[in-house]
């Protein structure tokens, strides 16, 4: 796979003042290894190191299916090592139905352990559900996200 971190200055939105994208290209193995359980989650921004939180303010799945899968699992963004899905950064049911697909998630909302600590953790992408049927695909996965320091 592919990373790639773009950044530019969008005044008072960090403690650093900057906006970065992380993008990761995902093959037909990679996406069909994918299971409920964060098990073979792959990363897409990097932990940013001591003293840094990642907040994920946009996720962007696109996925070019050859063949259509059995279900529809929703695709998601977590804290590595946390299995509860932390984000509202989710895209839904376009896995079913062949073509190019483009789906669009939020920014985090979901409430985060107060006891955890998130500083230095890597954000990471999976699927709700492991892909049933002989599909087919492969996907680019973006996120547009700011880094702030921990307190």
């Amino acid at each position: 796979w592919t990373l790639f971190v773009t950044g530019h200055q969008a005044g008072g939105i960090s403690a650093s003042g900057v906006v970065m994208s992380a993008t990761i290209d995902l093959t037909e193995a990679q996406i069909e290894a994918f299971d409920a359980g964060f098990n073979t989650a792959i990363t897409v921004i990097p932990a940013q190191g001591a003293g840094k939180i990642i907040i994920v303010d946009e996720l962007v799945a696109q996925l070019n299916l050859a063949t259509a899968y059995g279900n529809n699992p929703s695709w998601t963004a977590r804290y590595a090592g946390d299995n509860t899905v932390r984000t509202d950064a989710v895209v839904t049911n376009f896995s079913a139905t062949t073509g190019k697909k483009f789906g669009r998630g939020s920014a985090i909302t979901a409430a985060v352990t107060p006891t955890t600590d998130y500083a230095n953790v890597a954000m990471q992408i999976n699927i709700s559900a492991a892909l049933t049927g002989a599909g087919s695909a492969t996907a680019k996965i973006s996120m547009t996200y700011h880094v702030i320091d921990q307190i």
